[in-house]
């Protein structure tokens, strides 16, 4: 996070994985062909798309996590990481990554080059029922400290455990516009620690 906008390079991995594109360093394994933004001060690296010639050249069922170099390692390893890639495999899957989106763009682009690309809708619904497969079990979102109930503390802050799915982008106290700093210990268990105040706290 110190170098890399790692929200955006895990969504670039993400969408081009979906679309099964080989020959790349998004889908693990080879050094190559990949392209990187650098701003001037060097924070905030993206991840650009490369290589979209080789656009459905994995199979529907081909893997959606990178291994086998940096890039996997990072996702794989780190569940937090893992489950923010979910999440923007899901959300594309959701809005942009669909044959009812794309199919009018795939009938004007074909209309524009003389060529014929409906069979491309049949591998992104395809491909979305696979990505469907592969996403971690379903849980609710729960605070699992005390099973949810009333406790007391003698200190100033707490810590707070709970339970969530690839669906929550963030989690927000009630009455805070800014989202809890929060780190994820596996891909579906939630850690938070809360400044409390003197007397009963209402945490919601």
């Amino acid at each position: 996070p110190q170098v890399l906008d790692l929200d955006e390079v895990l969504r670039c991995t993400a969408l081009v994985n979906l679309w099964g594109i080989g020959d790349t360093y998004y889908t693990g394994g080879l050094q190559h062909n990949i392209r990187l933004f650098t701003p001037d001060d060097a924070t905030g690296i993206n991840f650009l798309p490369w290589d979209m010639d080789f656009v459905m050249s994995g199979g529907t069922s081909s893997a959606l996590m990178p291994a086998g170099n940096n890039l996997g390692r990072l996702i794989n390893n780190v569940p937090g990481n893992r489950r923010l890639y979910f999440g923007h495999i899901r959300h594309l899957c959701d809005t942009a990554f669909k044959s009812s989106y794309l199919t009018p763009w795939l009938t004007h682009y074909g209309t524009v080059v003389g060529q014929n690309f409906s069979g491309t809708a049949a591998y992104i619904d395809s491909r979305r029922t696979f990505a469907a497969s592969q996403y971690p079990a379903s849980v609710p979102y729960a605070i699992t400290t005390n099973s949810g109930a009333d406790f007391s503390v003698a200190a100033n802050s707490v810590i707070l455990d709970g339970t969530g799915w690839i669906d929550i982008r963030e989690i927000r106290r009630a009455g805070s516009a800014d989202p809890v700093i929060i780190t994820w210990p596996t891909v579906n268990t939630w850690r938070a620690t809360l400044p409390l105040v003197s007397g009963p706290n209402v945490i919601a």
